[in-house]
């Protein structure tokens, strides 16, 4: 019998829930509780994405603009944007 080869796993794209587990619930809780006007639109754009692309360069500013912010602790930005 043959091997069938199959797609290849885009690990980089996630659908939007994907990306948030890879978050805390404190830190997701933390993140909606925000005040802050840039957190919020990051919010809503991902709210309202169909896939995250972990590479993104709007992924990547929004991910550490949020350790920046001490929503996520440091180092966790890099955690969440790897594949």
């Amino acid at each position: 019998m043959g091997r069938f080869l199959s797609e290849p796993v885009d690990t980089n794209t996630l659908s939007p829930l994907e990306f948030l587990k890879r978050m805390t619930p404190p830190e997701r809780i933390a993140i909606r509780a925000s005040t802050n006007p840039m957190v919020n639109d990051f919010r809503y754009m991902l709210e309202n994405a169909q896939s995250i692309k972990l590479d993104n360069i709007d992924t990547m500013n929004g991910t550490y603009y949020l350790e920046t912010c001490g929503l996520i602790a440091m180092g966790r930005a890099s955690e969440i944007l790897n594949p």
